[in-house]
């Protein structure tokens, strides 16, 4: 948050819509994986049909990885450099310097950056993926309500209680 106030970036916040649908097929040294149709079926199969998983799904132990390495390539194809404190925060660096920042967790993401870090990154990533919501300077994220005032500064509330409202704001100062 601070580095989208400080550099002036829109927020925006992200979701990716079947996430762990979307990660790497299931390695063979594993093992076949069998699973009952999935409550409200599957369209031309029966109820008590068992199909085969090939690719992670929801509920698999290790769905969250598989998913995880195939979205963090996915930022690496787009020249997205992982921080060396926290791999779940990606920059996109350009010759005029740091132009975009990716924070993930799971399949939500807070990011922004200038315009060439929307032409060159966000335009291929909503390629690449498809999103449940893609807003832009208010949402959720992880639980906390975030808002950019025209200032460019961000709100972080958190509602803990109906009568009282806590929140911080992020300036550029």
């Amino acid at each position: 948050m601070q580095l989208l106030a400080s550099k002036k970036w829109r927020l925006q916040i992200a979701d990716v819509e079947g996430a762990f649908l979307r990660g790497e097929g299931l390695h063979p040294s594993r093992g076949r994986i069998f699973i009952a149709v999935p409550p409200g079926g599957i369209p031309g199969l029966e109820d008590d049909n068992i199909i085969e998983a090939v690719k992670t799904v929801y509920g698999l132990a290790d769905a969250p990885k598989a998913w995880w390495r195939s979205f963090s390539n996915a930022l690496r194809s787009l020249n997205l450099v992982p921080s060396r404190f926290d791999p779940c925060v990606f920059f996109y660096h350009t010759k005029a310097g740091l132009s975009g920042v990716v924070s993930l967790h799971v399949d939500d993401m807070c990011l922004g950056g200038d315009a060439l870090f929307e032409s060159e990154v966000l335009v291929h990533l909503k390629k690449m993926y498809p999103f449940k919501h893609w807003k832009t300077q208010s949402g959720e994220f992880l639980g906390k309500q975030l808002q950019q005032l025209p200032d460019m500064s961000i709100r972080i509330s958190q509602e803990e209680y109906a009568s009282q409202v806590q929140s911080i704001v992020v300036s550029r100062e």
